[in-house]
Parts: C-alpha cells; sequence; structure tokens
C-alpha cells in the first residue's frame, strides 16, 4: 500500500513539474533529446554484442616482436575458466569467455586460443568496430582482463559463427622418419593428446608399428663409405583427428593444415614427435 502511495506522489510531482516549466525550458529539453536522436543516427553508432577468437601472446607484437613473442606459459592455462567476465567501471559484462583451446607446444608454452564475446561500438559510417575505444579487427591486438586474468592477444577471427565452427573427424595415416627406440617405443603405446583447454581428445592412436629406416645416414671411414648401423627406426601411424573447419580449410589444434604432405605434430603427456601426412579419410564417427 505504501508503494502504491509513493508510485503515485511521485507521478504528481513530475506532472507538477511538468506544468510549472516554461515554454523556454520545454523547448531546451526537446532540442536535446532530438540532438541525441540526430547524433545516433547520422554518426550510425550502435553497441551490439559480437563472438571474436583471440590468439594469446606473450606481449602487443605490433611493438615489439621477437621470436618468443606468440609464446604463453603452461600456467596461464590453469587460470582461464569458460564463464569469466571482464566488467567496465559501471560494472558492466563487456567481454566473456565462452570458449577455451590450448594446446602443448614444445617447452614450457602452450598454444591458446579464446572464443570470446565482447560489447562492442559500431559505426555505420566507417564500417567499423570498436572495444575499449580501439578498433577491433583481424590482425590487431587486444587486452582482455577475465576475472583479472590479464592477457595479451590478437585477433585472428572477428566474426565467429554463432554455432561455433564445424568440426569432423578425419582418420590420417602418417609417418616420421628415423625416431630413436625412446621415442617410437612410447608411440607404440598409443598416448592419447587432448585438448587441454575443454579436454577434448583430438588426437587417437589406433595403429601404430615401426619399420627400418628409409633413408640411412652414411659416413666416410678412410676412403670407404660405410652406413651408419644405428637403432632408429621411421613410424607408422593410423590417427583419429578433430579437425576444425575455418574459412572453407580443416586444421588440427587450430592452426596445422590437414593435407596430404603437410605436418602434423602429435604433443602428448608422454612423447612428442612431428609427421608427415600421406593419406586422409573422413571417419564414420
Amino acid at each position: 500500500m505504501m508503494k502504491a502511495l509513493s508510485v503515485s506522489n511521485l507521478y504528481k510531482k513530475i506532472e507538477k513539474r511538468i506544468l510549472s516549466m516554461s515554454p523556454l525550458e520545454i523547448f531546451v529539453i526537446i532540442a536535446v533529446l532530438a540532438l541525441t536522436v540526430f547524433t545516433v543516427k547520422f554518426f550510425g553508432i550502435r553497441s551490439e554484442w559480437r563472438t571474436i577468437q583471440v590468439e594469446v601472446i606473450g606481449r602487443d607484437w605490433t611493438q615489439q616482436y621477437s621470436p618468443d613473442a606468440y609464446k604463453t606459459p603452461y600456467w596461464l592455462s590453469d587460470k582461464l575458466k569458460v564463464g569469466q567476465t571482464e566488467k567496465n567501471n559501471t560494472g558492466q559484462v563487456i567481454a566473456r569467455l565462452i570458449n577455451f583451446d590450448s594446446y602443448e607446444k614444445n617447452g614450457q608454452e602452450n598454444d591458446n586460443y579464446l572464443t570470446v564475446q565482447v560489447k562492442v561500438d559500431y559505426n555505420k559510417r566507417t564500417n567499423r568496430y570498436s572495444f575499449k575505444d580501439k578498433y577491433l579487427s583481424v590482425g590487431l591486438p587486444i587486452d582482455l582482463n577475465l576475472d583479472n586474468v590479464s592477457i595479451t592477444g590478437q585477433v585472428i577471427d572477428d566474426n565467429v559463427p554463432e554455432e561455433g565452427y564445424p568440426t569432423k573427424i578425419f582418420t590420417v595415416k602418417m609417418i616420421a622418419y628415423g625416431l630413436r627406440p625412446w621415442v617410437y617405443s612410447e608411440f607404440l603405446n598409443k598416448p592419447k593428446t587432448y585438448n587441454q583447454g575443454n579436454h577434448e581428445l583430438i588426437a587417437d592412436i589406433i595403429d601404430a608399428q615401426t619399420k627400418d629406416q628409409t633413408y640411412k645416414s652414411m659416413w666416410l671411414d678412410n676412403g670407404l663409405l660405410r652406413l651408419n648401423q644405428d637403432t632408429a627406426k621411421d613410424l607408422y601411424l593410423t590417427v583419429k583427428l578433430k579437425a576444425t573447419q575455418i574459412d572453407g580449410k580443416w586444421y588440427y589444434a587450430v592452426h596445422q593444415p590437414i593435407k596430404i604432405g603437410s605436418f602434423i605434430f602429435l604433443l602428448t603427456d608422454k612423447v612428442n614427435a612431428g609427421f608427415e601426412i600421406e593419406e586422409i579419410n573422413e571417419s564414420a564417427n
């Protein structure tokens, strides 16, 4: 009852204030509203949500490039979780992490890719988007702070499909030449490879065989050409790879193209090696 009375009193105060306004005051208010509408229409600026993909880098590569610029520490993947957000000074959410892909790299680095929804401003006159007062487009750097985890990255897709990228399982035959016993013996145990961001299986070895080396090294001994008798072997794998389609092409771990002759790096928990693709077939499942 008290709430109804307070609302009623508020309406009466507003009505009284409007009736007591001079023609000049009414004109000023109408002019301000008209100017606001005109500004929005003329400059064509509107806010909207846009889904982008970001490759995490060590620092802003446009300022200082080095071979290590794209490397990010392995522990960063432990700090990121789907659902983390960034807020502006008024507490409004302006960025939200909706997917996270993380793939082991050589050493203590990971390749990290974030799918993020960002609140952007679109300028109709320039046909450009901006985020936090900076232009947003493919190749440009972007800074995010997701639940106090600071990230520097570059935009690699500024319009991710609403349903996400298409995925498919391929059965791929591949070969690695001249692997040492301690390497090929681990692969014979068929270790699996996972996306460390969402824990999905991305490489499943279904067959592994070794053969004598196709290419063997030779050396000169007092004018005689001798064959180097080592224990290395060629390793043949049949692997089910989870692939992602980006711009009409299929990739393993986001950035490794799946095509005949390409090299695929399998980085498992136990062993790492690079393989050349010999044959590709679509899997039933």
